[in-house]
């Protein structure tokens, strides 16, 4: 099994000290922007899951 396109992408990813926060509502209006409004709604109730705790 040739990993080389996962080897490529994990040498791009950025250190999570490095990165910006994603926005948990830009993520809901994209969904929504193609058509995944269930997938947007679990997102959505995830998020408020968290930010109760």
């Amino acid at each position: 099994m040739n990993n080389s396109i996962l080897k490529e992408v994990i040498d791009w990813t950025v250190d999570a000290s490095e990165s910006d926060p994603i926005d948990t509502e830009m993520i809901i209006q994209i969904l929504q922007a193609y058509g995944n409004d269930d997938l947007a709604m679990i997102v959505f109730e995830k998020s408020q899951e968290m930010k109760q705790k």
